[in-house]
């Protein structure tokens, strides 16, 4: 699903969490936009801000399949959703 929503992410060997912009969704698999390149193979926390607030209640567990260059110097990586984990 074409989603166009803030994402924060961080990658499993990395403290701080990345700005990035989703656009796509789906059970499977998400696309993001970030400034940083991530490797191939790496595992990366991902949570949707929804609005001005970070969703913390659902967060995505997921492993990077894909990282291409664009044009401007940033990213698209698309990362394969491994675990889903909502907290109450």
């Amino acid at each position: 699903m074409k989603i166009q929503t803030a994402i924060k992410f961080r990658p499993f060997n990395a403290e701080n969490f990345y700005l990035g912009q989703c656009h796509y969704l789906n059970a499977s698999r998400i696309t993001f936009i970030s400034k940083l390149p991530l490797a191939i193979g790496i595992g990366v926390e991902i949570k949707i801000i929804a609005g001005a607030i970070v969703a913390d209640k659902l967060v995505f567990f997921a492993k990077t399949h894909q990282s291409n260059k664009r044009e401007g110097g940033d990213y698209e990586i698309i990362a394969r959703i491994k675990s889903i984990k909502a907290t109450h």
